[in-house]
């Protein structure tokens, strides 16, 4: 009877073990994969939506709304905006300066640094391209569009998608971590409660031997 209360109670503990682990693997996919996927995708929304303005301006003569860059960093990004991305501590609004408050390891501050570097990148063609159309020089800034710009948001982008992918590839080694721990579960608890009867059935016939 003792070792088949022992059985049962390592069962519950076990259980509870799993649970408890599988519950943070989840809690940590979802607070560093899910959550950093949802803003990155959100910065290479808001960058496209800029860059479809930017194109609408040049066939209206206009300047694009400043809205959607201002979105993604209100203030241009100096050099000492980098150093301090890289490490973890750059204050301010933006949807690219919270990326680098998301960041959790070194690797992942170097990338949204990087993202804060090419945006800035496009941002400073973005200006020629914006000012020539103004000026009416539309051929101009149709030429520095389809070259420096596209060059500069590809690069942007390119490192958007960079950033999403190893935001995914976090999210499911959490949810994979989760998942590996049932591994063993359903084997433990289809073997200990058969070990707990069966430990019991034979505490009992030696009393009913006894008896006997």
């Amino acid at each position: 009877v003792v070792l088949g209360t022992l059985a049962l109670v390592v069962m519950a503990v076990w259980l509870a073990k799993v649970e408890s682990d599988r519950g943070a693997d989840l809690d940590t996919a979802r607070a560093d994969g899910l959550a950093s996927i949802r803003l990155t995708g959100e910065i290479q929304t808001t960058g496209f939506g800029y860059r479809t303005q930017e194109t609408l301006g040049i066939l209206n003569g206009e300047r694009a709304d400043a809205e959607l860059r201002d979105a993604l960093a209100p203030a241009p990004i100096e050099p000492d905006n980098i150093l301090a991305a890289r490490q973890g501590a750059l204050n301010g609004p933006g949807l690219l300066l919270e990326a680098t408050r998301e960041a959790d390891s070194p690797r992942e501050r170097a990338a949204a640094a990087e993202l804060l570097e090419r945006w800035q990148r496009y941002v400073d063609v973005s200006a020629r391209i914006q000012t020539a159309s103004v000026n009416g020089d539309r051929s101009q800034a149709v030429e520095l569009s389809v070259g420096p710009g596209n060059s500069a948001f590809n690069g942007f982008n390119t490192a958007v998608e960079s950033v999403l992918l190893d935001n995914r590839d976090q999210f499911l080694r959490g949810v994979q971590s989760a998942n590996d721990r049932l591994g063993f579960l359903s084997l433990v608890m289809l073997l200990l409660p058969i070990l707990a009867v069966l430990t019991v059935l034979f505490g009992f016939q030696i009393r009913i031997n006894d008896y006997r």
